[in-house]
């Protein structure tokens, strides 16, 4: 069965072995998709590392020193890009699982609040946007979607 855009909310857990069949659905849909490489992800600084070098940040703003300033860029970024719906795909997010998870729990908390603001902006002027946050992994806590 092809997978459904019904199947994503605003946080959802997928199972890495839907990796590809997510990915070809989100291009499939149109949805741009921006991925986070979680195999060296451990904790905040890992996690910052991560998202400096992979996520569109605004151009001269690597690495975060916050999780406030990593919000604050991925809204200036992702607000620009010229369509109503955006995926960011967390890959191998059970990483963080073994010794990060109050690191990891942070991570998913700043990225759900960016989600919502993108879907109820508090701006007039700012069209509404859906923010799919796909946190992909290996084991028990991801499942098959």
């Amino acid at each position: 069965m092809a997978l459904q855009k019904s199947t994503l909310a605003l946080l959802t857990l997928a199972n890495q072995a839907d990796l590809g069949a997510l990915e070809a659905a989100l291009a499939e849909w149109g949805v741009p998709a921006y991925r986070l490489d979680g195999r060296d992800i451990r904790d905040t600084a890992t996690f910052w590392r991560a998202a400096g070098q992979q996520l569109p940040l605004p151009p001269g703003r690597r690495e975060p020193a916050s999780w406030s300033a990593l919000s604050d860029s991925l809204w200036e970024s992702l607000h620009e890009v010229e369509s109503e719906e955006l995926a960011l795909l967390w890959t191998d997010a059970q990483a963080m699982l073994d010794g990060g998870l109050a690191d990891l729990l942070a991570a998913v908390d700043v990225l759900t609040r960016l989600s919502r603001q993108f879907y109820s902006p508090s701006s007039p002027q700012a069209t509404p946007k859906t923010l799919y946050v796909i946190l992909a992994g290996m084991g028990p806590n991801f499942p098959r979607i």
